[in-house]
């Protein structure tokens, strides 16, 4: 059962607390606004600082390039991506053969909010998201202390009535490569990966686009005949931005998100 950490937010921002969001790369596709003006909005929700989990994917997608090398040198087959905790979790719940291929690298929320901790030490992290399963995640993380879906933010601003639009924008990290940012469309995670090889190792992708039984089926028999050495998994259809938590129609917020991974304002 979903639990909602609202209220515990509403009592941060009424005690004052320094409160951080780590805001996942999909929220970019969700309202109607360039992304400096939406990080803008959630920093006018009563956030003191507003960081992108896309930093934090910048260092999945090294750890992971670097895996990624460590196993195709040690002659492992494949190696699927781990990003995605619905998939990291229903492999040893349903495909425990597959478990020793899938990646040690943490997630990009895992990594940015050891970034944020350092950063803020004192304060209150908060995961915004669009997925029940991050949420799950935040909870068993260490330096995460809530979670906020993509509904309850945009909850949050319609009773602040925020009007996005008339916000004013944050600088966006010039620091993040524009592939980090996209992460949560179906392809996005291998994409950086290949961006990062830069054809020093021959990578042949499998994008496995929603878990559903059919896939599973498919799946398990990589164990035994894998079509490529880098299998990325989706556990919903489109990538994050068909998440549970998601506002926006998800063909739409893909290719928002797409633009912005190719640098195009």
């Amino acid at each position: 059962m979903e639990k909602s950490h609202l209220i515990d937010l509403i009592r941060a921002f009424r005690e004052e607390k320094q409160v951080v969001a780590l805001v996942a790369p999909a929220i970019a596709g969700q309202f109607k606004a360039p992304l400096a003006q939406i990080m803008g909005a959630i920093k006018q929700v009563g956030f003191h600082q507003v960081i992108e989990v896309a930093k934090g994917a910048d260092v999945t997608t090294a750890n992971e390039t670097a895996e990624f090398e460590e196993k195709m040198a040690e002659g492992q087959p494949f190696m699927t991506t781990s990003c995605c905790p619905s998939f990291t979790t229903s492999v040893y719940k349903h495909m425990p053969e597959l478990a020793k291929y899938v990646s040690h690298t943490k997630t990009p929320m895992a990594y940015t909010a050891e970034i944020a901790r350092k950063l803020y030490p004192d304060a209150v992290l908060v995961f915004v998201g669009p997925c029940l399963a991050k949420r799950h995640e935040a909870f068993l993380d260490v330096n995460t202390d809530y979670m906020l879906s993509f509904e309850e933010l945009a909850a949050l601003m319609n009773a602040a009535d925020i009007d996005i639009a008339q916000c004013e924008p944050v600088e966006v990290d010039p620091t993040i490569h524009c592939s980090s940012r996209g992460y949560p469309v179906s392809g996005g995670v291998a994409g950086a990966i290949i961006q990062r090889l830069d054809g020093k190792l021959p990578i042949v992708p499998v994008t496995i686009n929603g878990i559903t039984k059919s896939t599973i089926r498919e799946m398990k028999g990589f164990v035994k005949n894998c079509p490529g050495n880098m299998v990325e998994v989706m556990a919903c259809e489109e990538g994050c931005v068909n998440g549970c938590g998601v506002i926006n129609n998800p063909k739409v917020a893909a290719r928002l998100v797409g633009d912005l991974a190719k640098n195009k304002k």
